[in-house]
């Protein structure tokens, strides 16, 4: 399930010993061969209005090969994964020029938030592995967010009105504005290390609930109660034990 894995599985591991001392030298252009990177573009790129479902993926792969691409990525669909159902979908593409590079994996809620029913979602993501295996899909993904540090991101227009995302920290960053909370964002920033995120606000305003955003570990919320002098902080799982399961 490790979309590191998946990548050595595509070729794409180079020896990580090797300095800029002693490497070789690369010539130009480079071309695509067994052990470079691969590009891969979604599936089902820009089919045409009207096209039946072999015309339209006929169409997509065209205009994929025509970028140079010839790896593409697509969702997985509902899980468990049939070694048959995964086997059509690659010879169909495959038909069209195209190699399966990836498939996005999801669907199992319960295994995510510990519910009942989690060792059966569990499993099914063992046999859509297991299925992804015996027909040489090389890389089945999953990502998961915990916060995806969404006020960071903004659309940009390029080259052609080509579109790109950037991201901007200082856009995550909180600027006090009004002086009555600087001490109450002095004190969060006291309680626990990672970006202070205040996720809502009692009508009153002597209540917040506030997320902590870390690099290396789950997000941790608190209930803070304000007050003139220093906040009170609980954690949010001591208020609420359901927030444990």
């Amino acid at each position: 399930m490790l979309k590191t894995a998946g990548i050595a599985a595509l070729g794409m591991g180079a020896s990580s010993g090797a300095s800029s001392a002693t490497a070789p030298a690369q010539s130009r252009p480079h071309f695509e061969a067994k052990d470079t990177p691969k590009i891969c573009l979604e599936a089902g790129l820009a089919p045409p209005a009207g096209a039946s479902a072999d015309e339209a993926a006929a169409a997509s792969a065209q205009r994929i090969r025509q970028l140079g691409v010839a790896h593409v990525i697509s969702g997985g669909g509902r899980i468990p994964w049939e070694e048959s159902r995964l086997q059509e979908v690659m010879d169909r593409l495959k038909a069209n020029g195209l190699t399966l590079a990836n498939l996005m994996i999801s669907g199992f809620p319960n295994a995510i938030y510990n519910r009942p029913d989690r060792d059966a979602d569990i499993d099914k993501v063992i046999q859509s592995i297991r299925a992804a295996g015996k027909v040489g899909l090389p890389v089945v993904e999953y990502n998961w967010y915990a916060h995806r540090a969404m006020e960071g991101y903004f659309e940009e227009t390029g080259r052609a009105n080509a579109g790109w995302t950037g991201f901007d920290y200082e856009r995550m960053t909180w600027k006090v504005l009004d002086r009555r909370i600087a001490k109450d964002l002095a004190n969060l920033k006291k309680v626990q290390r990672g970006d202070v995120n205040i996720t809502s606000r009692t009508l009153d305003d002597k209540q917040w609930t506030v997320a902590f955003m870390h690099d290396n570990g789950p997000v941790k919320f608190y209930r803070y109660i304000r007050s003139p002098e220093r906040g009170c902080v609980r954690n949010f799982s001591a208020v609420r034990p359901s927030s444990r399961q």
